[in-house]
């Protein structure tokens, strides 16, 4: 019961994370500190140690070092690059890690091609008035890697349902 409400849980902020990331190319810091929250509640409550809870925190900010790369040469966004930090958070060091860091580089990689595509035809004029489609249509706005980043979690972690 408590793993089917920790996964819901983190699905769900994952699912906030693309909804926002596409309506305005942003993901709240609100979203990233209820995400490094709810897993220390749910550290809590599955009663980690304190040695697990500490390797969890080192692998997030090591995580968060190496997202500040891409993140320097504005290839990344800051939210990303926090999101990032606060999904490894849950993950911690292992394999799940490194199946997340490979999920969301392809996840990403056919993101970025779908939008580039999306935006070699022509916009119809419906779509022109919604600001997210317009956001995702413009070249100056970037790719919302947010999407893919919480997708790829989310495909890991529904995985131990």
């Amino acid at each position: 019961m408590l793993q089917n409400m920790q996964v819901g849980t983190f699905v769900i902020l994952m699912c906030a994370a693309i909804v926002t990331d596409v309506h305005r190319m942003k993901i709240p810091n609100v979203l990233v500190g209820l995400c490094l929250a709810g897993f220390f509640v749910f550290a809590l409550l599955n009663r980690m140690a304190l040695n697990d809870i500490l390797i969890h925190i080192a692998v997030a900010s090591i995580i968060f070092l190496i997202a500040l790369v891409p993140y320097s040469f504005r290839a990344m966004g800051a939210g990303d690059v926090k999101f990032i930090a606060a999904i490894a958070l849950w993950f911690g060091l292992g394999e799940e890690l490194i199946t997340f860091g490979i999920l969301f580089s392809f996840y990403g990689g056919f993101l970025a091609l779908a939008i580039l595509s999306y935006r070699h035809v022509p916009l119809p004029a419906v779509v022109k008035g919604w600001n997210w489609a317009a956001n995702l249509y413009n070249p100056t706005k970037g790719i919302p890697y947010g999407v893919a980043i919480a997708a790829a979690a989310i495909t890991l972690r529904s995985a131990v349902l």
